[in-house]
């Protein structure tokens, strides 16, 4: 089933936000390696990957909002950006990995196992982001 990048990234936003509003991510951001340095999936199961994050009781509910809320306007962004209205795609980049940190900060001694996948798949969410590419969903 192809998911387009629209509803993939609006899962990763909903579990990027209950990441977020349960931990404060912003001070342990040394521990971790930079997204470019992470192994990149290349075929994320990224419906398991959002149920999971949506599901996982590592992330509040604010902090499950207000990442949900900072994914979607990063998404908008992104479509403008695709439109020609928005060419900064280095400030994109860096907010999404700001999410992303913020969501793995969350989960990374909760739930170990969610903190490693979804860090392998960062790169690939970015890359399908960057390039307006409609995700697979199923290998």
């Amino acid at each position: 089933m192809i998911f387009n990048l629209r509803q993939m990234l609006a899962a990763f936003a909903v579990f990027c936000l209950t990441l977020l509003c349960s931990h404060p991510a912003w001070a342990r951001m040394e521990s971790h390696p930079p997204i470019e340095q992470a192994y990149v999936s290349l075929d994320p199961d990224l419906i398991d990957l959002s149920e999971r994050l949506e599901g996982t009781s590592a992330i509040g509910f604010f902090a499950k909002l207000d990442l949900k809320h900072r994914f979607e306007r990063l998404l908008e962004d992104v479509d403008r950006y695709h439109k020609g209205q928005d060419a900064d795609l280095e400030s994109l980049k860096s907010r999404f990995n700001d999410i992303l940190i913020r969501t793995l900060r969350l989960i990374e001694n909760a739930d170990p196992s969610l903190h490693r996948e979804l860090l392998s798949a960062g790169e690939a969410i970015w890359l399908a982001l960057q390039n307006g590419e409609p995700l697979n969903a199923d290998p």
